[in-house]
C-alpha cells in the first residue's frame, strides 16, 4: 500500500498542472484553441483517474502470488544505460562540468534573442523579429507538397487570391436618409421629410465629392504593389460618363473615364457646357444623380446590389490582394488604415465614414440582425473580406503569443505552489518553463527570417507552446518530486539521492522524451503544414525540457535548497 500512495503522491500534481495551463488557453478568443482546451482537459482528467485508481488497482489484481515471500525474486535490477547515464549526469552535475548545461542553455537563450530580436523591440512588437501572421496555403500545406505547387501555379495565372472589402456609409450629419414626403394629412407636421421634386437626391452615391473619393481611394488601391483588381460603383459611373461626353460621332475617349464632380466639369466645359451659355455651369451632384439614375433603369433587378445599397448611401470596394505572405498582407491593411487617416479631413472622404471602426453598431438587413463592433479603442478603419479576416488572427496572435503563455505559467506556477507548499519550487519549475518558452519563440523567428511561413508563430501553431509547456512541467515535478524521496530514504545524502533519481526517474523521462520525438516524426513526414510545425516546435520543446529535467533542475534544487526537498538546510 505504501508504494501505491507514493505512486499517487508522484503522478498527482503532473496531470493536475496539466489541466490548469489547458484550461487556462480555453480563454483564448481562438475557436479551436477552445477545443484543444477541452480535449486537453479531458485527456488530463482521464490520465488522472487511470493512474491514481485504476493502474494500481489492476496492479494489486495481478500481483504475484509469491512476491511476499520472494521479494528478491521481482526486485528491478537497473541497466547499465541507466547506471552509466545517472553516473554521468551526477558527474556533470556535481562538478566543474555543470558548466556544460548551463552553456546550452545560456546559448539557446542568445539565440533566440539574436531571432527575436528582443534586445530592439518597437512600438508595435516586443520581438520584431517573430512573424506572427499567417499565409493560410502555407499553414495548411507544406512548401514542396503538391497542393501548395498547385495553389503557387494558380496565383501566377490568375493573381489576387485574398479578398479585401472596404465599406462605405453616409454620414447621419450629411445624408440623414429622411422618410419621403407622403401629403395625405398623416406624416406629423413636425417631422422632416424629403421631398423628390423640391429636394436633392437622397445618399452619399447622389454625391459627386464622395464620387471622386471613392475613385481616388480605388485607383490609390490598384496602384499600391499588394493590391491587384478592385471594383465599385464607381467603374459604373465612370462609363456612363464616358459614353455621355464623349462628343458624337467619335470613338469613347478614355479622358472622360471620371467621375464628374465639380473639379473635373470645370476643367472639361467644352462637353459640360451650353454653348448657348457660356456661364452656365452644371451642378456635378445633378449629373451624378441622372447618371446613376439612367443605370438604375438600363439594368436588371439587383445587378448593382453587389456594389450599392438601394438607397443610395451605402456601398463597398471590392477588391484582390496578390499575396499571402503575412509581412505584405499586414502591411497593406497598414496601409489602406493610413490611406484614410491622411485623407479623413479632405472634401468627400469627410462625408461618409469608411470601413467599421471599433464601437460601431451595423444593421444586418438580410437577417434583421444588429452586431456592435468590438471596441478595441482605436480608431483605425477595419476591413472586410479574407484579408480582413487575416488581419483579425494576426491581432488576436499578436496579442496571445504572449498573454495566454504567461498566464498558463502564472496559473502552473499557482498550482505548484499549493500543491507542493513551496513558492521556491513553484519558482525553480516556472523558471525551466520560461527558457523552453523563449526556445520556441527562438525557433518561430527563425522560421520567419528564412520566410517559411509553414513554421512561423501563427495562430495555428501557438498551441504548441502550451503543450510544451505542460511535457516540460510534468518532467520537472516528476524529478523533484523523486529527489524529494530519495533525500528522505538516503537521510539527506544528496550525491546519492541525485543518483538514485536519476537511474530511476530520470531514465523515465530520457526514454519518454525519446519516445515522444519518435512519435513525433511521421508528422514531420506529412505534406500537411500545421502537423509538420507542431511536430518540429513540440521536438525541439523535448529535448529542451530534457536538458532542463534532467540537469538545470536539479542544480537549481541544489542551489536554493528548498525546504520540500532539503527537509533540514545544510
Amino acid at each position: 500500500m505504501t508504494v501505491f500512495a507514493k505512486l499517487v503522491i508522484l503522478l498527482k500534481p503532473a496531470p493536475v498542472t496539466d489541466m490548469v495551463g489547458f484550461f487556462t488557453l480555453s480563454f483564448v478568443d481562438i475557436s479551436f484553441y477552445k477545443a484543444y482546451a477541452y480535449f486537453g482537459m479531458f485527456g488530463m482528467l482521464t490520465i488522472l483517474i487511470t493512474t491514481t485508481t485504476i493502474a494500481p488497482i489492476l496492479m494489486a489484481i495481478f500481483c504475484p502470488k509469491d512476491l511476499v515471500k520472494d521479494k528478491e525474486k521481482y526486485l528491478y535490477q537497473t541497466s547499465k544505460f541507466e547506471t552509466s547515464m545517472a553516473g554521468f549526469l551526477t558527474k556533470v552535475i556535481t562538478t566543474k562540468l555543470k558548466i556544460i548545461p548551463i552553456a546550452m542553455v545560456i546559448a539557446l537563450v542568445a539565440w533566440s534573442a539574436v531571432q527575436t530580436k528582443i534586445y530592439a523591440p518597437t512600438d508595435k512588437s516586443p520581438m520584431p523579429g517573430l512573424e506572427v501572421g499567417i499565409n493560410y496555403a502555407r499553414a495548411a500545406f507544406k512548401y514542396d507538397s503538391d497542393a501548395n505547387i498547385d495553389l503557387r501555379r494558380l496565383g501566377e495565372v490568375m493573381p489576387g487570391v485574398i479578398s479585401v472589402n472596404i465599406p462605405i456609409k453616409g454620414k447621419v450629419a450629411h445624408f440623414p436618409m429622411l422618410p419621403a414626403c407622403t401629403y395625405d394629412g398623416l406624416q406629423a407636421k413636425d417631422v422632416k421629410c424629403w421631398d423628390e421634386d423640391e429636394d436633392q437626391a437622397q445618399g452619399a452615391f447622389n454625391n459627386a465629392e464622395v464620387m471622386a473619393a471613392i475613385e481616388k481611394t480605388e485607383d490609390w488601391m490598384r496602384a499600391h504593389a499588394n493590391i491587384g483588381f478592385t471594383g465599385s460603383y464607381i467603374q459604373f459611373l465612370k462609363i456612363v460618363n464616358m459614353l455621355m461626353m464623349t462628343p458624337p460621332g467619335e470613338e469613347p475617349n478614355l479622358k472622360y473615364f471620371h467621375v464628374p464632380n465639380a473639379e473635373f466639369i470645370a476643367n472639361n466645359m467644352d462637353v459640360y457646357g451650353d454653348p448657348e451659355d457660356k456661364t452656365w455651369i452644371p451642378d456635378a451632384n445633378e449629373v451624378v444623380t441622372g447618371f446613376n439614375g439612367l443605370l438604375e433603369a438600363n439594368t436588371n433587378q439587383g445587378d448593382l446590389d453587389a456594389f450599392v445599397a438601394k438607397g443610395w448611401n451605402e456601398g463597398v470596394i471590392m477588391g484582390f490582394v496578390n499575396t499571402m505572405d503575412p509581412v505584405k498582407t499586414h502591411q497593406t491593411v497598414k496601409d489602406i488604415q493610413q490611406f484614410f487617416k491622411d485623407h479623413e479631413n479632405e472634401k468627400g472622404f469627410n462625408l461618409v465614414n469608411w470601413g467599421y471602426k471599433s464601437g460601431d453598431v451595423v444593421h444586418l438587413p438580410e437577417t434583421g440582425k444588429v452586431v456592435q463592433i468590438e471596441n478595441s479603442n482605436t480608431d483605425s478603419v477595419s476591413v472586410g473580406g479574407f484579408l480582413g479576416a487575416t488581419e483579425a488572427t494576426h491581432d488576436v496572435a499578436e496579442v496571445e503569443y504572449i498573454k495566454s503563455p504567461l498566464i498558463t505559467a502564472l496559473a502552473i506556477f499557482v498550482i505548484a505552489a499549493l500543491i507542493f507548499g513551496s513558492p521556491l519550487i513553484a519558482a525553480i519549475l516556472t523558471s525551466t518553463l520560461l527558457i523552453t518558452l523563449f526556445g520556441q519563440y527562438g525557433l518561430g523567428a527563425y522560421f520567419t527570417s528564412v520566410e517559411n511561413w509553414s513554421g512561423n508563430l501563427h495562430f495555428a501553431t501557438l498551441v504548441s507552446l502550451s503543450i510544451a509547456m505542460g511535457l516540460g512541467v510534468d518532467y520537472g515535478i516528476y524529478m523533484i518530486s523523486r529527489l524529494r524521496e530519495e533525500m528522505q530514504a538516503t537521510g539527506g545524502q544528496w550525491v546519492e539521492s541525485l543518483r538514485n533519481t536519476l537511474e530511476t526517474t530520470g531514465a523515465a523521462v530520457f526514454a519518454s522524451i525519446i519516445v515522444l520525438i519518435a512519435s513525433f516524426i511521421p508528422l514531420l513526414m506529412t505534406q500537411l503544414a500545421n502537423t509538420w510545425a507542431l511536430g518540429v516546435f513540440i521536438s525541439e520543446a523535448l529535448i529542451i525540457d530534457v536538458v532542463l529535467a534532467l540537469t538545470i533542475i536539479p542544480l537549481l534544487v541544489y542551489i536554493f535548497k528548498p525546504k520540500y526537498v532539503f527537509v533540514n538546510k545544510k
